[in-house]
């Protein structure tokens, strides 16, 4: 009897034993699993918040005027370049790519290509030149390329989808005249307004 005894109370403290080795074992793979789960988050979280970046280049091309939309042959005038990047993480490797007929226009100052190495998110950069008509005529003023990439030039795969084009907004068809062409037309204008202020006076004072 006491034989069986023990040999059932050794039996149980077997069972026992290997209960709490078991439970031992459970809670440590379960440890181990949520240590797994916490570096993998850790190493997906850059990855999610580069997801979560954008990057948006808007650009507009503007020709400086004076009184009125004309370009006079050989009178300087001044193109203006802004590109807007319109995302929240920097643009790389920003190149903009524009053409002027040399028949037509005589590049003075500034060249009609720039490069810059980055815009950040919500920035901006400017670029100007300096042309003169050479001959009078309608020119169609066209838009300027823009290139760029969302990641560091030196990480970029050419094949990859990093590699973005933009296109600038245009003044459409421009009209260059002669200076004697574009005095008859201010002259007409200022002489009309002289006029308008002639009248507009006698009508202030009125006769005495």
């Amino acid at each position: 009897g006491n034989a069986a005894t023990m040999a059932r109370g050794a039996r149980f403290f077997l069972m026992a034993l290997a209960g709490i080795v078991a439970m031992h074992a459970a809670r440590a793979q379960v440890e181990d699993e949520v240590e797994e789960d916490a570096a993998v988050f850790e190493e997906e979280d850059p990855i999610d918040e580069e997801a979560a970046a954008s990057v948006f280049i808007a650009a507009n091309k503007a020709i400086e005027f004076g009184d009125v939309p004309l370009l006079v042959v050989g009178k300087e005038f001044t193109v203006t370049y802004e590109l807007f990047n319109l995302g929240n993480a920097p643009a790389y490797g920003v190149e903009l790519m524009d053409s002027w007929d040399d028949a037509s226009f005589e590049l003075v100052k500034g060249e009609a290509t720039a490069a810059f190495d980055r815009i950040e998110g919500d920035g901006s950069a400017k670029h100007t030149v300096v042309l003169r008509p050479l001959k009078e005529g309608v020119f169609d003023c066209t838009r300027a390329n823009i290139t760029y990439t969302t990641v560091p030039e030196d990480q970029a795969d050419e094949d990859a989808a990093e590699y973005r084009e933009a296109l600038t907004s245009t003044d459409g068809l421009v009209q260059v005249v002669t200076a004697a062409e574009y005095r008859r037309r201010t002259g007409s204008t200022t002489n009309e307004w002289l006029v308008v202020a002639a009248l507009s006076a006698l009508v202030v004072v009125g006769p005495m």
